[in-house]
């Protein structure tokens, strides 16, 4: 069996987006507190509108980096999960190893190998799209690898591969 790993990359921990996000919502009252005091008390709502997005922002961003992907292989099967942040299965999808294609498609703007997919018998389903393409073309190169090992009668070794990403 062989399990790949496939995780964003975050650039922030939990600790260090809370801390961000206190030191520009001090900057950000201090500044609307300031023109309050001068009689401008319309600037107020809008500073909390503005901090109210970049929590949603910095919350989402941090959700997104705790997605994971498995991709693991066996000498039957392929299975594809997809978990959210909360490690609950979003997406659970299962191959025959010996139909399994796996390919660099055309992504939703049909910009030509972008996308990598897996396919079996024509239907074709996305994965990694958090990783960049470099990381797209090493991870399908692998996973070639292994499923020509498999095919070709040899044992693969229970191993596990990670790989993050660049959120984008």
């Amino acid at each position: 069996m062989y399990r790949f790993e496939l995780t964003p990359n975050c650039a922030l921990s939990a600790t260090q987006a809370v801390v961000f996000f206190a030191g520009i919502a001090t900057v950000s009252l201090l500044i609307a507190l300031s023109f309050v005091l001068m009689g401008y008390w319309p600037v107020l709502p809008f500073a909390g509108l503005e901090l109210a997005l970049l929590g949603w922002a910095l919350r989402s961003n941090w959700l997104r980096g705790q997605m994971r992907e498995q991709i693991v292989i066996d000498a039957k099967d392929v299975t594809l999960l997809r978990c959210d942040a909360d490690g609950d299965v979003d997406r659970s999808v299962q191959l025959t190893t010996a139909w399994t294609q796996v390919a660099l498609i055309r992504d939703q703007r049909g910009v030509a190998g972008t996308e990598l997919a897996f396919g079996e018998r024509g239907k074709w389903w996305v994965f990694g799209r958090f990783l960049v393409a470099q990381e797209k073309r090493a991870v399908k190169r692998r996973i070639e690898q292994v499923l020509r090992q498999i095919r070709n009668g040899h044992s693969v070794s229970a191993t596990s591969e990670g790989r993050s990403a660049d959120n984008g």
